[in-house]
């Protein structure tokens, strides 16, 4: 199993604007910014069709997610509960194909008498194609993102301390409406936030997940001990499987969980380019093009910058790029 330390982590700011904190302050959060292309605009015309498609892991485990198409039409949407995303996409009445190009990623779906199958194609990071499957659905409702086992025994709405197999201690906030309708995010630490996830509570269970066309996550589990405990795993295709225990109280705050890492024996970080800003608020963004949640931040330092600049705020974003190799990678940064 690949070291946690390997894994990327999503965003860091100077000044430790935590990734998305506003997804974690226990308010619902503002449509997004697009990960991948551009938020559907509330007005926006709906797609003709609906699917829910699964991400197939093993036969019994998939992640789904909502697709929805026009057919001749240029633009598929993603729907992640508060979030829909647009990405580019070519559409007939029996094939699919939507690319994510910022990540160089793809869908692939036709269709086969009555049945939608392909594949996710992840050529850098994991170079796994996941088979897919789809199936028409009138439109995306969290009944038919995960089954249906009943009401729902116990709330989980609320903030975790969630400890992590092989990563330690993470958070997590929940919101649940009347009806088991669940949303919110997980927070492994030095991996970050795993953006809008959507699914619900039925009986004694929970099924959450989420798809921005680099990442798909499944969080799913039991409520214990009448909702005050969760014993669950977060599954990261293509990357591995964990097991996690959550409990309500006191949990740690998004800016202490993900960090730089120096190399050994090294206590500064050198950065020359701000030798030119002395005497000037500098705001030092580390992204990634690869990074959802570090796209979702753009508009916030945008927002920010303009309210600023005129009293000298300087911005200096550092691109994290990949370079497709693990082993390389670590020995660059020293592991």
């Amino acid at each position: 199993m690949p070291s946690p330390k390997l894994f990327p982590f999503l965003c860091l700011c100077a000044a430790v604007l935590g990734c998305k904190e506003r997804t974690h302050a226990g308010d619902p959060p503002a449509r997004s910014g697009s990960a991948v292309g551009s938020s559907t605009p509330h007005d926006a015309a709906a797609p003709q069709r609906w699917y829910r498609v699964d991400v197939i892991v093993k036969d019994y485990e998939v992640v789904p997610f909502f697709l929805g198409v026009t057919p001749g039409d240029s633009v598929a949407i993603i729907d992640n509960g508060e979030d829909r995303v647009e990405v580019q996409a070519e559409i007939s009445d029996t094939q699919i194909r939507a690319r994510f190009p910022v990540f160089g990623t793809e869908l692939q779906l036709t269709k086969e008498g009555q049945r939608w199958t392909g594949e996710w194609k992840i050529p850098y990071r994991s170079k796994l194609n996941f088979p897919l499957r789809a199936e028409a659905v009138n439109a995306p409702a969290p009944r038919l993102r995960f089954p249906e086992l009943g009401p729902a025994t116990a709330s989980i709405a609320g903030q975790w301390r969630v400890e992590i197999q092989d990563f330690g201690t993470g958070r997590a906030v929940f919101r649940q409406d009347d009806d088991g309708v669940l949303t919110g995010s997980l927070v492994p630490p030095e991996v970050g936030d795993t953006r809008y996830l959507s699914g619900r509570v039925s009986g004694n269970r929970f099924s959450m997940s989420t798809f921005d066309g680099i990442h798909a996550y499944l969080v799913d589990g039991t409520i214990v001990d009448n909702g005050a405990r969760l014993e669950g795993r977060w599954i990261w295709p293509g990357v591995n499987s964990w097991n996690f225990v959550a409990t309500r109280g006191e949990k740690p705050q998004v800016a202490d969980l993900v960090s730089a890492k120096l190399r050994p024996g090294a206590t500064r970080v050198t950065l020359p380019e701000l030798d030119r800003y002395v005497g000037h608020p500098v705001l030092v963004d580390f992204f990634g093009t690869w990074c959802p949640a570090c796209l979702d931040l753009t508009p916030q330092l945008v927002r920010l910058y303009n309210t600023y600049r005129s009293q000298g705020l300087v911005m200096l974003s550092i691109a994290l790029e990949p370079l497709g190799d693990i082993a390389v990678i670590a020995r660059q940064r020293g592991d």
